[in-house]
């Protein structure tokens, strides 16, 4: 399997006739991309990200950077964010160590994400429609009582 950068899988979806037959098909034959789109939208995740944040890139080309960079962020964030482990305050620094070598359109798709739990240009009604377990809020039955 060949490594792509988010932009492309972006892409891939907004240039395809059927978006729905092809996120299907992007979540279940690549499993980060299939993180990617939970991390997104599954509404059990909770975070504040600050509004202002722009990290500085050290590439601008348009095939430049880090391939996989946005997979490392997927994985801070799975182990630093929803954890909520003694690392949890160094999530900042980390992400910026890891934009900085990113993509610059991944590092874009990566920060609408995490400031507003959305991709830009992708319906999330339709999202919700295909995944809809991803919509569904657990509720802490236990803590309650």
């Amino acid at each position: 399997m060949t490594r792509k950068f988010l932009f492309e899988y972006i892409s891939e979806i907004l240039k395809s006739n059927t978006k729905e037959d092809t996120i299907k098909e992007l979540v279940s034959s690549d499993k980060n991309f299939a993180d990617f789109i939970d991390l997104t939208y599954n509404k059990n995740y909770q975070w504040e990200f600050d509004n202002t944040y722009m990290p500085k890139l050290r590439n601008m080309r348009i095939r430049g950077g880090d391939v996989t960079g946005w997979v490392e962020v997927l994985r801070l964030m799975r182990n630093s964010l929803l954890r909520n482990t003694n690392e949890s305050p160094n999530f900042m620094r980390k992400l910026g160590r890891i934009l900085e070598s990113c993509n610059p359109k991944d590092c874009q798709i990566i920060l609408c994400m995490l400031k507003n739990r959305t991709i830009r240009y992708v319906n999330t009604k339709k999202i919700y429609e295909l995944f809809p377990h991803l919509n569904e809020i657990k509720s802490n039955d236990d803590a309650n009582e």
